[in-house]
């Protein structure tokens, strides 16, 4: 039989499901948005706000070292 071509999965929720908490990035991260990105962050790690935080990087068009070093640090 010929393979069937499954639609793609559905975007991540931004909510905490089952003590996880997914964020999306989208686009090209620069310095000027990098600290908007903290913000968004923090609060998913917050006084156990989620077991675990996935940072989706699927849509993200470029990744240079200050974003690398955003993500450890935080």
């Amino acid at each position: 039989p010929a393979p069937s071509h499954a639609s793609p999965p559905p975007p991540p929720s931004p909510h905490p499901a089952d003590g996880w908490s997914i964020v999306a990035v989208h686009g090209s991260p620069g310095l000027s948005t990098l600290p908007k990105l903290r913000r968004t962050l923090l609060p998913h790690l917050a006084d156990g706000a989620a077991d675990r935080l996935v940072v989706d990087l699927s849509a993200v068009a470029h990744c240079d070292v200050r974003l690398l070093a955003l993500l450890v640090a935080t």
